[in-house]
């Protein structure tokens, strides 16, 4: 009798004892689950930060584009103009309001003259060059030839601002000699005339 009690308390301890493992077991298990689900939410709250910084980065490279845009066009023309641009995964469409448009916004590209893309092409392609790690150097072939005479002034103090503010070295080549003559009161331009000499390519300083 006795015998069969002692086995009967070992069974029981020995049920203990594997209850105890396997309780020990779960819990370890649940420890793992939190942990994992903890990373889980860590890891999406990640990308919800970071889709939120590059948004945010987004909003302000188009924000300080279309305030570059309205400024130059509005110094340019003098007229109030306000840039903005619709960003689509397939591509920009670009608007521009104006005291013209009862400053509605209507299609850059349909709306507006060739003076204006013109000078709204030659601000966006200097505001993607500051983005560049490359050297900061625009050449730009005949890139104001359907700007009106009375703009012109203008618009050479426009490019030595841009290239005060944002350390730019612009090089452009032109046939239209007042816009070269404008460019050249702004300090530290320099003016080369090209021509051929002995069958060969020479450019010749020009001074002011």
């Amino acid at each position: 009798m006795r015998d069969r009690l002692d086995r009967v308390k070992e069974t029981l301890d020995n049920v203990k004892n594997t209850r105890k493992h396997l309780e020990s077991n779960v819990v370890k298990f649940k420890d793992v689950l939190a942990t994992k689900k903890q990373r889980q939410e860590i890891a999406k709250l990640s990308v919800v930060m970071a889709q939120k910084v590059y948004d945010e980065k987004v909003a302000t490279f188009f924000k300080n584009l279309e305030d570059m845009v309205s400024y130059g066009l509005s110094k340019v023309f003098s007229k109030e103009y306000r840039f903005s641009v619709e960003y689509r995964t397939s591509g920009c469409k670009f608007w521009l309001a104006s005291e013209d448009t009862a400053m509605e916004p209507v299609d850059l590209i349909t709306g507006h003259g060739g003076g204006i893309i013109q000078v709204t092409a030659f601000i966006l392609h200097v505001y993607a060059l500051s983005f560049s790690s490359a050297d900061k150097v625009l050449i730009l072939d005949e890139p104001f030839a359907q700007i009106s005479k009375e703009y012109k002034p203008i618009l050479a103090v426009l490019i030595h601002e841009l290239t005060e503010k944002l350390g730019f070295q612009f090089i452009l080549v032109s046939h239209d000699n007042e816009m070269m003559g404008y460019l050249m009161d702004c300090p530290d331009s320099k003016l080369y005339k090209i021509g051929i000499r002995d069958k060969a390519t020479v450019a010749e300083e020009v001074n002011a």
